[in-house]
C-alpha cells in the first residue's frame, strides 16, 4: 500500500511484520493491517527505504577509486581551491572511467558546501541517535557533512540554532520536531531547502516525514486491553503552546481516542511530565500514589526508563505490578534486562527519506512531499497480564 502526496496527497509507507524481542514473543494485532492476519515476514531495516538506483555511481565510489577522501573529491567536482594538480588528474580520472554523473544540485550549485545541517531537540533522547543514522545513511553516499545543533524544546533556541547553520553555509536544513509555528517553518523554507521530520504536513514550500503517532498509542492500548488492563496511564508531555501537528499531541489524541472508544475513559489516567529520564522520575512518582492503575503507555521511551528507575526503587516490579510501554522503539528498549515493549515508529528510515527529500529539494524540487509511516509494537518483557485487584 503506498500513496504519494503532493500537496495534498501523503505517501504511506507500510511498517515492516512485527519482529519478536528479546523473549521471542510477537503480538500478531499490533503490527500493521495484514500482521493480525498472519501475514507477517521478517523485518528488514532498509524495507520501506529509498532505493538506490541500479548501478548508479555515488560520490564515494569516485573517491574510493581515486584513492581519495571523499572531501577531496568533492572539492574536485566543485572545482575548489587547495586541490593539487595530481588530486585533480587522479579524480578526474575516476570520473571518466567510471561515468560518473554528478546530481542536478552539484552541477547547478557550484558554491555548494556540500553540508546539511540538523536541528535536533533534546540529545538526551535516543531516538535522535537512530534519526542521525538514516541521516548520514545517505548523505554519506553523496559527500556531504552534517552539521548537527542540538537546540532542546524551546522555539526561540531552534530558530537561533537553525540560523547559525545557516550562517555556516549549509545547502539545507533537517528540523526534528520543531516548535515553530506554521508561518515561521515557511518563513524559514523561503530562504532554504527544509524537511521537518515529527510534524505532519505538508506545508506548502517543505517536507515532511513522520511516523503515525495517534496509530502508535492505538496499538499501545489495543496490547494492552487484551492483557486485561483497564485503568492505564499516559505519561504526556503537552504544553498549551505545542503546534497540534507534533507528535507528543497526536500520540496523546490517540490514547484518549482509543480509551474512549472502548468505554475506559473514566478509569484512563493522564500524567504531565517533561519528556525526559528525569520527567519518568517524576511521572512515576505521582504513580506511586495511584494504587489502581495496572499499565503505563509512556509518551517516549526516554521516560520510560526514568519512570522504571523509580518504581524499581520503590520496591515496584515491571511487569508483575505494573505493565510499561514506550514509545519510538530506541535502542536503549531492546537492552537487557530492561526490555522494553515499545512503538516502532521507524527512526532509521525516517532519516533516510528526510534526507532524500532535502537532496530533491537541493537539487530544485518544489512540490511538497509528505511521508507517513506505518508503526508496529515490539513486544517484549515489560508487559503482562494484568495483576488482580
Amino acid at each position: 500500500m503506498e500513496r504519494i502526496r503532493f500537496r495534498s496527497e501523503r505517501r504511506t509507507i507500510p511498517a515492516p511484520s512485527a519482529q519478536s524481542g528479546p523473549d521471542g514473543r510477537v503480538d500478531p494485532a499490533c503490527g500493521p493491517p495484514g500482521a493480525a492476519r498472519g501475514e507477517n515476514a521478517l523485518m528488514s531495516e532498509s524495507s520501506g527505504a529509498p532505493p538506490k538506483a541500479a548501478g548508479r555511481v555515488t560520490l564515494v565510489d569516485v573517491a574510493r577509486h581515486a584513492g581519495v577522501s571523499t572531501a577531496a573529491a568533492s572539492k574536485v567536482i566543485r572545482n575548489a581551491a587547495g586541490v593539487s594538480e595530481d588530486m585533480r588528474a587522479r579524480v578526474s580520472a575516476s570520473i571518466a572511467e567510471l561515468s560518473y554523473r554528478p546530481r542536478k544540485s552539484a552541477r547547478a550549485l557550484r558554491g555548494s558546501t556540500y553540508s546539511v545541517g540538523l536541528v535536533l531537540g533534546d540529545i538526551e533522547n535516543p531516538f535522535n541517535a537512530l534519526l542521525l543514522e538514516g541521516a548520514r545513511s545517505v548523505l554519506d553516499l553523496e559527500g556531504y557533512d552534517v552539521l548537527i545543533s542540538p537546540a532542546g524544546v524551546d522555539a526561540a533556541k531552534q530558530q537561533h540554532m537553525a540560523d547559525l547553520l545557516m550562517d555556516h553555509d549549509v545547502d539545507g536544513l533537517i528540523l526534528v520536531s520543531p516548535r515553530f509555528s506554521e508561518e515561521q517553518l515557511e518563513a524559514l523554507a523561503s530562504t532554504i531547502p527544509i524537511v521537518v521530520i515529527g510534524r505532519h504536513g505538508p506545508g506548502l514550500n517543505y517536507d515532511t516525514v513522520a511516523g503515525d503517532d495517534a496509530r502508535g498509542s492505538e496499538l499501545v492500548v489495543d496490547h494492552l486491553v487484551r492483557l486485561g488492563h483497564e485503568t492505564i496511564a499516559f505519561v504526556s508531555n503537552l504544553r498549551s503552546d505545542d503546534p497540534p501537528t507534533l507528535p507528543d499531541v497526536l500520540r496523546r489524541r490517540g490514547f484518549e481516542a482509543s480509551m474512549t472508544i472502548r468505554d475506559l475513559e473514566r478509569s484512563m489516567r493522564i500524567i504531565e511530565a517533561a519528556w525526559s529520564v528525569q520527567g519518568g522520575h517524576d511521572a512515576g512518582s505521582q504513580l506511586l500514589t495511584d494504587t489502581g492503575v495496572t499499565a503505563v503507555h509512556a509518551g517516549s521511551d526516554v521516560v520510560a526508563l526514568g519512570l522504571n528507575s523509580t518504581l524499581h526503587s520503590a520496591g515496584f516490579a515491571v511487569p508483575e505490578h505494573l505493565s510499561l510501554v514506550g514509545h519510538d522503539n530506541s535502542p536503549v528498549a531492546s537492552l537487557a534486562p530492561f526490555s522494553l515493549t515499545s512503538v516502532d515508529q521507524q527512526g532509521h528510515l525516517m532519516g533516510q527519506h528526510a534526507s532524500k527529500m532535502l537532496l530533491e529539494r537541493i537539487a530544485g524540487r518544489r512540490a511538497p512531499q509528505d511521508i507517513l509511516l506505518e508503526p508496529t509494537l515490539r513486544v517484549r518483557g515489560s508487559t503482562g497480564q494484568a495483576r488482580a485487584r
